[in-house]
């Protein structure tokens, strides 16, 4: 509890972690997508055939 010790409100706090921690778990997960999405479009020009379509529903 540093920070409130610093004067910074339990609020102030808690906005902050949670945009920290949704941070942590948001990036890679998106970064995950695209990286899934970029090896769907390879794999499919590979194949000649049009995967991404049949995997994404």
């Amino acid at each position: 509890m540093i920070l409130h010790k610093m004067g910074i409100s339990m609020k102030s706090m808690k906005r902050s972690i949670a945009a920290q921690v949704g941070v942590i778990f948001c990036v890679p997960l998106i970064v995950g997508l695209i990286h899934s999405a970029v090896a769907l479009k390879a794999i499919s020009s590979v194949l000649s055939m049009n995967i991404f379509v049949p995997v994404c529903i």
